[in-house]
């Protein structure tokens, strides 16, 4: 699923002139229609900087009102002047706080008013996504660009739909064809990387995650994405760059927190890894790969009621979250504390694990060691050896060994 960026908390305003002309401090750079939104920077008496295209420009005040403003002004201007942009303007807004109904209403009025308005099917189609509704969504978005060929958004949106639909090709080629009819348009990049990486292009995802942060330095989502990359590349010192400089743009991205702490805990640097989960957790309490990153660092140093502690909180937040499962059955099979052991405990989160997520068989092996069961454990370690990542071929063909003894494993605490 593409998420672009993380919700924007800037004050906005909205743009009430027919066009507002946007300007660097000498030129005009480009323009916004009505009812178009615009991220606050900073302001002066007559003008407000505002974020645009990965810049400062400044837009006058007279031509764009707050965003808390915005409603009644264009309630009051459709009554006095029904007509399709004004329908559109007010959409957006009752789409942004998430009056679905009222922002359908108004799209199907700009509808009635001009059918040919590409805009309000591309905006209908947001809405009709954001209720579930995906057919309906899909042929808004087709209609959008049928009506208006040349609508970038328009095709980033199908895009959008088709990569959530698991056909990354045409998402690929739809955010193609944004980029080549709009270079500037940051988003398209980002969700054509977001594409690549459903596909395991790691090269081509980093290629366009770097796009977006030539075009906008601002955009942490491409930092947070492109350490992602990094990461399953093995490239940990790029990956904790890249988590660190979205970190310092926004000192409150759980997201970027939980993955640096992911990065540290592969490093060996558990005090540091169990930081930025305590710091994610704190500032989404919800987090639920924090919370089961935080039970297996918690593990490793020896605190193991803390860690079934943070186990049992992640599965209780996510009941499907096959991590936290594969966590507290390893936990279970290889705590080197007795009183934690519990092999049929251990047997059925690996289970659970497997189920949700068919990476955990050198889990499930773990598991039924402690059982006792080492025929199932060897059987099941020689699968996990097959498969596993060069680097962790030695750790799997040891663990292999011991069941071949009749031993199970044991997790080694590091203070």
């Amino acid at each position: 699923m593409i998420i672009p960026y993380p919700k924007e908390t800037r004050e906005r305003v909205i743009v009430i002139a027919r066009r507002a002309e946007l300007r660097d401090d000498a030129h005009v750079v480009g323009q916004v229609t009505r009812g178009g939104s615009l991220p606050v920077e900073s302001s002066e008496e007559d003008r407000y900087q505002v974020w645009w295209k990965g810049r400062g420009v400044w837009v006058k005040r007279a031509d764009v009102l707050p965003f808390d403003r915005a409603m009644d002004y264009f309630t009051k201007a459709i009554r006095q002047n029904p007509n399709a942009a004004d329908f559109i303007a007010r959409g957006r807004l009752r789409h942004e706080n998430r009056d679905f109904d009222g922002a359908l209403n108004d799209y199907n009025q700009a509808i009635r008013l001009d059918s040919t308005h590409a805009w309000a099917y591309r905006n209908r189609g947001r809405v009709w996504k954001a209720k579930g509704e995906f057919d309906k969504a899909m042929a808004d978005f087709d209609t959008a660009v049928r009506l208006d060929p040349n609508c970038a958004s328009a095709y980033i949106d199908r895009g959008i739909m088709f990569d959530e639909k698991g056909e990354s090709e045409k998402a690929i080629t739809d955010f193609g064809t944004a980029i080549e009819l709009d270079p500037t348009e940051s988003s398209a990049y980002y969700c054509r990387g977001v594409a690549w990486k459903a596909q395991d292009d790691l090269e081509a995802a980093i290629i366009d995650y770097t796009a977006v942060i030539k075009l906008d330095a601002k955009k942490v989502g491409a930092y947070l994405n492109r350490g992602n990359a990094y990461h399953v590349k093995g490239d940990l010192d790029r990956a904790m760059a890249d988590y660190d400089e979205a970190i310092r743009i926004n000192p409150k991205y759980t997201a970027a927190f939980s993955n640096r702490g992911g990065i540290w805990m592969v490093k060996g640097n558990y005090d540091h890894a169990l930081a930025d989960f305590d710091e994610a957790i704190r500032l989404d309490p919800t987090d639920v790969l924090a919370h089961s990153n935080r039970g297996l660092i918690l593990c490793k140093k020896g605190e193991f009621d803390k860690a079934l502690t943070a186990c049992d909180e992640a599965i209780r937040l996510d009941p499907k979250y096959a991590d936290a499962y594969g966590n507290r059955a390893r936990l279970r099979a290889t705590c080197p504390d007795q009183r934690f052991r519990d092999g049929r405990k251990a047997v059925g989160d690996a289970k659970i694990a497997h189920k949700l997520s068919s990476w955990s068989v050198d889990t499930l092996a773990v598991a039924y060691a402690e059982l006792g069961d080492f025929n199932t454990a060897i059987r099941l370690q020689k699968v996990a050896l097959k498969f596993a990542p060069e680097a962790d071929k030695k750790e799997f063909q040891d663990r292999l060994e011991l069941y071949q003894a009749k031993k199970p494993y044991r997790e080694e605490v590091k203070k």
